[in-house]
């Protein structure tokens, strides 16, 4: 799946929390595990003699705790965290970046910070966001993957990169599409007769199961057609025993790099799983 993973760690709780669920999404150690500490660089500071010497050092003292562990480490001095994570993700060609949420997030949900929002906005590669306490949740595969679908080109291209994962991982998915509730079943013409033209449920329902229809027998994919509003049912879907959410990016923005909508942005803000943030797709590419 992923040749090389890059995971922001900072000795806190949230960056163990990125570490295990790097260590679950590298699928039994095939990929090769990057934790990196950024030490942000004050602007106004940054010519004062010896600081970047003392930042690198305290970074490698935060990393040293990961001594003996199945992970490489890389101590940075940057800009800003989230810069540091883009330009070594970059220099790396890491294929996927993992964060932890915001210490403000309740226990199992996911709350992206003020890191996790810059990168989710200007990556390079797929990002994924583990929820507060993930490390303590037992994790040790993927057994059930979710993904957004709604019939755009990013949600082709995040369906394929969940069949990937599925597959990966040998486990089953769910293909969650939104009707929303102003989307009525059928549509009257005159004298009341009922018309016979597709009404927009039925387009949503018949993309859904045209998608279904595209995965592998292997993955068992359950269809879910929901009704409602579509940042409240697909965080409702994804409570329902999901391991992680695959969701695609805005169909705008740097080429590969990850721009959220509003919607994705909201549902990496609330999700009580993990979220995995396909990024947009290369033009001339099978996803674009």
């Amino acid at each position: 799946m992923w040749d090389t993973i890059l995971i922001g760690y900072d000795g806190s709780d949230e960056g163990a929390d990125a570490l295990a669920l790097a260590r679950v999404l590298a699928g039994g150690g095939r990929a090769r595990l990057l934790a990196a500490c950024v030490a942000p660089l004050p602007h106004l500071a940054r010519d004062r003699p010896g600081l970047r010497e003392r930042l690198e050092e305290q970074a490698e003292q935060t990393l040293a705790e990961l001594a003996g562990e199945d992970v490489d480490t890389r101590a940075i001095v940057a800009g800003s965290p989230g810069r540091g994570l883009f330009e070594l993700a970059e220099a790396e060609s890491a294929n996927l970046l993992v964060v932890g949420s915001s210490h403000r997030a309740g226990l199992g949900a996911v709350l992206a910070g003020s890191v996790g929002r810059a990168l989710l906005h200007g990556a390079p590669c797929e990002v994924a966001v583990a929820p507060r306490g993930y490390r303590d949740g037992g994790a040790d595969r993927l057994r059930v993957i979710g993904v957004g679908y709604n019939g755009t080109p990013e949600s082709e291209a995040a369906l394929d990169r969940a069949i990937e994962l599925a597959l990966d991982a040998e486990a089953t998915m769910r293909v969650m599409t939104v009707i929303p509730s102003a989307v009525g079943p059928d549509r009257t013409v005159g004298s009341g007769r009922v018309s016979r033209e597709p009404t927009r449920r039925d387009v949503m329902q018949q993309e859904l199961h045209a998608a279904v229809d595209r995965c592998p027998p292997e993955v068992r994919a359950l269809p879910q057609a929901l009704t409602g509003n579509p940042l409240s049912q697909l965080i409702a879907g994804a409570q329902q025993g999901v391991d992680v959410l695959v969701l695609g990016s805005r169909g705008y923005g740097s080429i590969m790099g990850v721009m959220l909508g509003s919607v994705t942005e909201e549902i990496v803000r609330r999700a009580p799983c993990p979220v995995l943030v396909f990024p947009r797709a290369r033009p001339g590419s099978q996803n674009a």
